[in-house]
């Protein structure tokens, strides 16, 4: 009879520690997709602020470069860039301004990775909007 009341204990004390172990993973889960979630909003925020700078470079080195004058003789020539293309496109290779290129993709990259994780953890639910009745809304 003993022998069946200490079984009976030692389960019920392992199914109680079984729920406390649950219920810490379920916390430790809710703070690091908290966390996440913080990265990733504050980096979809930075990266918002940097695409106007970086676009803004971007611009001005075209301008600067001469680029645009080569990729639209092109169009206006047609017949001269056909004959030389291999010229030509070593041309606009030397004249593209590859390191404010490749700063305004990255800012663009890493806005649309932040802004995908964003919506993927507001789709799982695991973050929410906190609307507490403004604007008539529950």
């Amino acid at each position: 009879m003993d022998d069946n009341r200490g079984r009976q204990l030692d389960q019920a004390q392992s199914t109680e520690l079984f729920d406390r172990i649950m219920k810490q993973i379920g916390k430790e889960q809710k703070k690091s997709d908290r966390i996440k979630s913080a990265f990733f909003g504050a980096t979809f925020a930075l990266s918002l602020i940097l695409i106007v700078p970086a676009f803004n470079l971007l611009r001005f080195n075209f301008a600067a470069s001469g680029f645009m004058d080569y990729f639209s003789l092109m169009f206006s020539d047609s017949e001269i860039t056909a004959r030389y293309w291999r010229n030509f496109i070593i041309a606009l290779l030397e004249v593209l301004p590859v390191m404010s290129l490749a700063a305004f993709l990255t800012v663009v990259f890493v806005l649309l990775e932040s802004l995908k994780h964003l919506a993927s953890d507001f789709s799982s639910g695991k973050i929410r909007l906190n609307m507490k009745n403004h604007y008539g809304l529950r």
